[in-house]
């Protein structure tokens, strides 16, 4: 394949002389199949009478983008319509009658080059843009418009879709354009809108996630009609599903022991697992999953993601024995229990929808990750294998880190239990929150920069070498969150693609005359990253306090990733980016984007140091000096809240509420005298809170006015304002 890629690449990097700026260069009507002259359309697009959707989508499809290009609107007609002259010929030979009439010119089959694959040639005066299947001719079609000059870098983020605008298009009659996917299934998921389908199948991804809390009536005949056309899979469920299939509000009265046994009592609930011994249970969720089935036939896969918590697990005698029997004698996680559970009712379903899948998941928050014994699973399960809590800045398979060689090893395990073809490798490959599910829902969405480039590119051939054949990534919204994604659909398609280049193209083609300054910005990123030691902690993050869906560094990869130093060579990058661009309002706006994300991060750096420095001068109870730090730390946060962009910093672990609680109390003590002023630095009555991976001893307390400190029983009565002053003590 690589071979027929480089070739391909290399002419079409030719043919389009004026569009990549060659304009001294031009080729003769003799060594071009003309497309577009001075505006106007030279050739006719050809389907077949007996063209699938799919691709009679694709023949609108480069209709429409060969009219925003040239501004010439290209006819389409049938296989059996007479038409004369430059033809471009879309389908295959089962489905166009013109594509079977070239015979052995065009070897194209459902065999050959592969599922999804694609043949781009130029045979006489027809162009043939001829896929395996249905999805392989739109892919062609994507990439024939992508070596025009055409990009469609981020999903549903204004100004990322990248076109030309050319009078002349042609393409060399020497053209030779062979590919195949490297795997089957190239799915994403956390994003759900309309521009995230399209973006899909721009990006040859071929399958899209969507969660059973978005799921409704509405979304299924708006989405599935354009994913129909677009010749994309649907999957419903992913994780926490299992309450969805026995809601405990309208089970658990009735049939108490399809739940989990805890302490001596059967509990009901969306934090808790089922009794995975129970059969009837097992019976019930494979009736509600065909039910499911029935009333949306063209929904794929089906989720019984585990319930995304640490505990739920039933301790019945019987469940008791299944985890003895299936699961590795030192192992605390429940994976034994879980996939027990799971094949009966794949296997019930099977019966009545032996072409469905159901998905599992083995995941480190649901206690599935270790790899069960003396099992195999049943061949309608999918496997979804979260590589999230990883050493986030090395390769899955790096030798250098013994979290990810644990989590390989795992990996290896599942795929003999599921064989290749039902597992998949699924990371975020985002998460330095603050982040939110939906951009237009949350106004801290925003979180720091996470340039894991080079991770992507080096998992991706471990992925193919194991024969992994399914690769997912939750999506983000903000700049290198899009940009892990985007490149996540290169590698999908193609393992070995290669990094630079691509990311040469896509600052080139983003950025314009900017482009030097943004890849100086990439590569400092990358830099940094590779400084990182993620591997003495349990994670790449910890959540910050009171939101469940914020995350940052590990407070001791932090500094190193982001620290003042690169923070202020990214500033310079952008700086002189903006200066380049000038007036180019596409480019100004893409380089916002970036901007963005950098603001966020640099205000969180700058305000943490800040409070820090007040901590120290508040613990050596230099109370002047500590009301002096937070006031500046305060202002700075204002001076963030006023920016769009930052708006989720007075929410975080530097928030406004934490900050002026600090400030009040260094006010406070700084004009009292304290009798017992240790009592400020430690509380040996404190609570145990679990943050992240470390346990943190936290009191909050607050100035009595008679020289005492009164603790509070809990952090959410501090942060909810029961107390006027407070101050966090750590043991």
């Amino acid at each position: 394949m690589d071979k027929f890629r480089e070739r391909g690449r290399w002419f079409l990097g030719l043919v389009f002389c004026i569009v990549c700026g060659l304009e001294n260069v031009s080729a003769s009507e003799d060594s071009s199949f003309i497309i577009t002259d001075r505006g106007e359309p030279r050739a006719t697009i050809i389907i077949g009478r007996k063209a699938t959707q799919v691709e009679g989508f694709a023949a609108s499809e480069l209709q429409k983008y060969i009219q925003q290009i040239a501004g010439a609107r290209l006819p389409i007609r049938k296989d059996s319509d007479k038409v004369e002259g430059n033809l471009i010929l879309i389908g295959n030979k089962q489905n166009n009658i013109r594509i079977a009439q070239l015979g052995e010119k065009i070897k194209i089959s459902p065999e050959y080059p592969g599922k999804e694959g694609f043949i781009i040639r130029v045979t006489g005066n027809n162009l043939i843009l001829a896929g395996s299947d249905s999805n392989g001719t739109l892919y062609s079609i994507y990439d024939l418009l992508e070596s025009i000059g055409c990009r469609w870098f981020f999903p549903q983020v204004a100004g990322w879709e990248i076109i030309p605008r050319e009078k002349d298009i042609s393409v060399s009659r020497r053209i030779e354009r062979i590919e195949k996917p490297d795997f089957k299934n190239r799915e994403t998921w956390q994003q759900l809108g309309m521009g995230h389908c399209d973006w899909l199948a721009k990006n040859k991804c071929n399958h899209l996630v969507i969660q059973w809390w978005q799921w409704n009536d509405s979304i299924y005949k708006t989405y599935l009609r354009d994913l129909k056309k677009r010749g994309i899979e649907c999957e419903v469920g992913h994780d926490n599903t299992i309450s969805w299939w026995l809601p405990a509000d309208k089970y658990f009265d009735k049939h108490p022991e399809y739940y989990p046994l805890i302490n001596g009592r059967r509990m009901g609930g969306k934090a808790t697992q089922f009794c995975f011994s129970n059969s009837n249970a097992a019976e019930e969720v494979a009736k509600n999953m065909c039910k499911f089935i029935e009333k949306y036939p063209e929904v794929a896969v089906i989720g019984l993601g585990i319930t995304d918590t640490s505990g739920g697990f039933c301790e019945c005698e019987r469940c008791k024995a299944l985890h003895t029997e299936y699961m590795p004698e030192e192992s605390t996680d429940h994976s034994g229990e879980y996939l027990f559970f799971a094949n009966k009712v794949a296997n019930i379903v099977a019966k009545s929808y032996p072409d469905k899948k159901i998905q599992v998941h083995a995941y480190e928050y649901g206690k599935t990750i270790d790899a069960p014994v003396n099992i195999t699973a049943a061949k309608n399960l999918k496997l979804v294998f979260y590589l999230w809590v990883r050493d986030g800045a090395r390769a899955i398979n790096s030798i250098e880190s013994s979290r990810n060689k644990y989590l390989s090893s795992e990996l290896k395990k599942y795929l003999k239990i599921f064989g290749n073809g039902n597992v998949v490798a699924a990371d975020y490959y985002y998460g330095m929150g603050p982040y939110g599910y939906h951009q237009e829902e949350s106004p801290w969405w925003r979180g720091f920069i996470w340039p894991i480039f080079e991770v992507i590119a080096k998992d991706f051939p471990y992925f193919k070498q194991e024969g992994i054949q399914s690769v997912s990534i939750a999506s983000g919204w903000q700049f290198s969150y899009l940009l892990n994604t985007y490149l996540f659909s290169r590698f999908a398609w193609e393992a070995d693609a290669n990094l630079d280049k691509l990311l040469d193209d896509f600052c080139t083609k983003s950025f314009e005359t900017a482009a030097g300054p943004m890849r100086r910005y990439l590569d400092l990123l990358m830099k940094s990253m590779r400084s990182i030691d993620f591997s003495k902690t349990r994670g790449a993050f910890w959540r910050l306090k009171g939101y469940k869906n914020a995350y940052v560094p590990h407070r001791q990869n932090l500094p190193v990733l982001l620290n003042q130093k690169l923070l202020r060579e990214l500033g310079t990058c952008l700086k002189e980016a903006r200066g380049m661009a000038k007036a180019n309002e596409g480019v100004l706006k893409r380089i916002s984007l970036v901007e963005e994300e950098f603001k966020y991060s640099n205000y969180f750096i700058r305000i943490r140091d800040i409070k820090k420095s007040g901590d120290r001068f508040f613990k050596d109870q230099h109370y002047e000096k500590a009301v002096k730090t937070y006031t500046s730390a305060l202002k700075l946060l204002n001076e963030a809240a006023a920016t769009q962009c930052c708006k989720g910093l007075a929410k975080g672990l530097e928030g406004e509420i934490e900050i002026k609680a600090h400030l009040l109390l260094a006010k406070t003590l700084r004009n009292i005298d304290i009798k017992d002023k240790e009592n400020i630095a430690q509380n040996p009555s404190a609570e145990k809170i679990e943050d992240g991976t470390v346990n943190k001893p936290i009191g909050w307390g607050c100035y009595q006015g008679d020289g005492s400190i009164r603790w509070s029983s809990t952090t959410d009565e501090a942060y909810s304002g029961k107390y006027s002053v407070f101050l966090e003590a750590t043991c």
